[in-house]
């Protein structure tokens, strides 16, 4: 059969809400009276589950992903809550959004090597929304993930993750598909991506040793001095400091060409349309951690998902920084003229114009805002 492993998932995962479904007032209730210790954690919204991540391959390969700070008792703003029965076994997730309202419930079942989580949307019908299996093997390592999303209560799209380990390395492959439209199984497309064995639990934790702004200041500029060197001998227009996450930070420079000789022309300044060749601003995972945990500690209270763009305090450093480098005439200017310096976090709106206006002199700038002037965004 062209689809008999598509097939197989669905009907396993079919078979945990027929053995698990029960309603969900039905398994709040019996859950809650298992509960004997509640935790609670601040974590990035666009973390699933929280703290407790069911799989670790978010963790591993989403840029800006955060596990969050973990608490044993109630906090303010606090996004996700965990209640865990007298075998220290997490049985509750609530996950809140960023009015403190319940927005989904997981209810975790364990049955040996497979534990089943059912995922309920609070805030609509109270309706199964999602069912995930985890399966483990005697060594309780993760195997096979399978997350099934339900569209009035038929199985519409399906999430694969496999596992495989050897004494060094964590493997995970992972594919995503639509149920109904998958005809033949070996057209999915699936990804590999192979860890050390010491991240199948997740990131190796960052010491929570303090940062100092001085600290991620020199390493900047030090980076993008070595940077801006190798630049000389380009006929450069414009610099572009893309500013999409903490860990993927990066500088360009757009030349002179004829596709790009209409002043005010997208071509010119949208970075989409440049010819790309990005330098990043980190050069190892321990400069990368570093700036993660100065960005941690100076996040101001109840922001769990703040960009970089709208972090004050980064804001604030990457002006200063500016500043300097203007001053010491490595950036900002060739050797005729001045150019614009330019962040993106690869789109165009308010902030990113009014960033712009603050590191740039108005007259550089004529250009660029005409272009901005064009979109319907802004």
């Amino acid at each position: 059969m062209k689809r008999d492993n598509v097939d197989r998932n669905v009907s396993m995962l079919y078979e945990g809400i027929r053995k698990y479904d029960t309603g969900f007032e039905s398994k709040q209730s019996e859950a809650l009276k298992r509960a004997v210790r509640i935790e609670y954690s601040k974590s990035n919204i666009g973390n699933f589950t929280g703290y407790y991540a069911i799989s670790v391959w978010a963790e591993l390969n989403v840029n800006n992903f955060r596990k969050g700070k973990l608490y044993y008792e109630p906090v303010s703003k606090y996004n996700f809550k965990y209640y865990f029965d007298r075998d220290d076994r997490l049985i509750i997730t609530e996950r809140y959004d960023s009015d403190s309202m319940i927005e989904l419930v997981f209810f975790y079942h364990y049955d040996q090597h497979v534990t089943s989580i059912l995922v309920y949307d609070y805030q609509d019908t109270k309706k199964l929304g999602i069912i995930i299996r985890c399966e483990y093997d005697e060594n309780n390592r993760l195997t096979h993930y399978l997350e099934g999303r339900l569209i009035l209560s038929v199985i519409f799209s399906i999430e694969e993750q496999k596992f495989t380990y050897t004494s060094s390395e964590m493997s995970i492959s992972r594919t995503m598909y639509i149920v109904k439209w998958v005809v033949n199984e070996d057209k999915l497309n699936w990804e590999t991506t192979v860890f050390p064995i010491e991240c199948m639990n997740g990131k190796p934790q960052i010491k929570t040793t303090r940062v100092s702004k001085n600290t991620i200041f020199k390493t900047l500029k030090r980076n993008i001095e070595d940077i801006l060197k190798k630049w000389i001998s380009h006929n450069i227009y414009a610099t572009m400091f893309i500013l999409d996450g903490p860990e993927t930070m990066s500088i360009d420079f757009a030349e002179e060409t004829t596709e790009n000789s209409d002043l005010q022309s997208e071509e010119r300044w949208n970075y989409a349309c440049w010819n790309q060749h990005p330098e990043p601003l980190w050069k190892n995972e321990t400069e990368k951690n570093q700036f993660i945990l100065w960005l941690e500690n100076t996040m101001p209270e109840g922001n769990f998902d703040l960009s970089l763009i709208d972090h004050q305090p980064f804001i604030d450093l990457f002006t200063r920084l500016i500043d300097e480098l203007k001053a010491s005439g490595l950036l900002g200017s060739t050797i005729n003229r001045k150019i614009p310096i330019l962040v993106t976090d690869l789109d165009i709106y308010d902030r990113i114009v009014e960033i712009n206006h603050t590191i740039n002199d108005d007259e550089i700038l004529q250009d660029y805002l005409a272009w901005c002037d064009t979109l319907r965004v802004i």
